[in-house]
């Protein structure tokens, strides 16, 4: 009876066996270049360690289902880089868990995938765990986001009221220096995002800084030391952002010979304030081509007479106000034209840019980008479109503002949102490739995500975002 049981069993599993091979028979006469095509334009999940540094059980799901359909399919998963290259860590204090030692052992299994992660050291604790997980696997490491929060702990400070606050600085201090040490072994770094930091100087003397290709600090009120970043001989920089509350001075000509390889540079800062050279000539960088400046007052008319882009093909520029269209726009035209002969994207950000379009048109604003021969012709069809949509959501947006009611609050913010994103469509759909958005503070996220994203984005280097 047993020997009938176990020929049934056999029976049983080869008929499931050849039937699993018959379904994967397609799969596995895929050729190999569609294969990898296929892995690479599925869309990936990212793959995330959450506090306690558990991994996201749909990131983690993703990434490894694709190894387990068949030897083949594993075979060419691990051996394609970019399908890994959202791999990241990051922390979140609401999904507690336990389990990261089977997920190392892949990553320390697949030695040729580049590792991107960020991670928030809001304490000792968090160091040590963060030291701890990546043991080996530090030269590895190409991207890294790092939100510093226990060093707003930290103060600068010379007097004390009492003892023990000095004890205190002196630990905090005695933590923010573990954390450089540590950042330092990254030998193979390339990307480094630094959030809310109060103090850059010391990641400026780290050997691997000087390393870097991209660069994004988000500077806090404390100090003002992100304009050293322009002072340092950085010749792999290939991207620069800085956000900070203070005026960005800047000697160009400094600037651009320590930097020959930048194409692009983002400055969200009330001011950009160009330092006096001794040249007498316009500060000329060949390799520059995306140029973003959030502009407060526009005082950044000395920073456009200052350079020369020849490679310049997208422009942003953040105006507070558009009362004074002669003062603003017009001579914006003049100052670009010069700038490069390949601009193919100009964005205007403003405040208030939805109530002057109407005006833009009466004054010709369109009529001069036309005549100017580097741009498009503007189709006046989809402009009116565009404008009438501006219109309506500039009605919405006053309904919005004149509502007091505090119930409603949450759905009007996110039918704000809903607004905005139509209103971007329409702007997109425009062919000049040429953009006008509004800079709202309250939805400063929603508006400007477009306008912040790198050429090559930090987890995918071949995503370029549109603006």
């Amino acid at each position: 009876m047993m020997e009938k049981e176990s020929f049934s069993n056999k029976c049983i599993k080869k008929a499931v066996h050849a039937r699993v091979a018959r379904s994967r028979a397609g799969i596995d006469d895929l050729p190999t270049e569609i294969l990898m095509e296929i892995l690479i334009l599925s869309p990936p999940i990212p793959f995330r360690f959450y506090p306690y540094f558990t991994p996201y059980h749909s990131g983690f799901m993703w990434f490894f289902t694709l190894t387990a359909v068949c030897r083949r399919w594993r075979h060419i998963a691990w051996g394609t880089a970019r399908l890994w290259n959202n791999l990241y860590w990051a922390r979140d204090m609401t999904h507690p868990g336990n389990c990261i030692e089977l997920q190392l052992q892949h990553l320390h299994r697949l030695t040729h995938v580049p590792i991107f992660f960020t991670i928030e050291l809001s304490d000792e604790a968090a160091l040590s765990t963060c030291r701890a997980i990546v043991i080996g696997l530090e030269g590895r490491v190409k991207g890294l986001i790092v939100d510093l929060s226990f060093e707003t702990m930290v103060q600068y400070e010379d007097s004390w009221d009492s003892d023990d606050e000095s004890i205190d600085n002196q630990h905090e201090l005695d933590l923010y220096n573990r954390a450089l040490t540590w950042i330092n072994r990254f030998t193979g770094l390339e990307r480094l995002h630094l959030y809310e930091l109060s103090d850059l100087r010391p990641f400026l003397e780290l050997p691997s800084f000087r390393r870097l290709t991209h660069v994004h600090v988000e500077m806090g009120p404390d100090d003002e030391t992100a304009e050293k970043v322009a002072e340092l001989d950085l010749p792999n920089l290939q991207s620069l952002n800085v956000e900070a509350d203070y005026d960005f001075c800047v000697n160009l000509h400094q600037f651009f010979q320590n930097a020959p390889n930048l194409t692009e540079l983002l400055l969200y800062v009330p001011r950009v304030q160009v330092l006096p050279d001794d040249s007498q000539t316009r500060a000329t960088h060949r390799k520059l081509e995306r140029l973003t400046i959030y502009d407060y007052d526009f005082t950044c008319d000395d920073f456009f007479h200052s350079v020369n882009l020849p490679a310049l093909t997208h422009l942003a520029v953040f105006v507070l106000e558009l009362d004074g269209i002669e003062k603003t726009v017009a001579p914006l035209l003049g100052r670009l034209r010069p700038l490069g002969r390949h601009l193919r994207r100009l964005t205007l950000l403003s405040d208030d840019l939805v109530p002057e379009f109407e005006e833009l048109v009466e004054r010709g604003f369109f009529d001069e980008i036309n005549d100017a021969s580097t741009f498009r012709k503007l189709k006046k069809g989809k402009a009116t479109n565009l404008f009438n949509h501006a219109g309506r959501f500039q009605e919405r947006k006053d309904q919005w503002h004149a509502s007091e009611c505090r119930e409603n609050e949450g759905c009007c913010c996110e039918m704000r949102e809903l607004d905005l994103k139509e209103l971007m469509d329409d702007i997109q759909s425009v062919k000049v490739k040429f953009n006008i958005a509004t800079l709202d503070f309250s939805e400063y996220h929603t508006a400007t995500r477009i306008f912040r994203e790198s050429k090559a984005s930090w987890f995918d280097n071949s995503h370029t975002p549109g603006w």
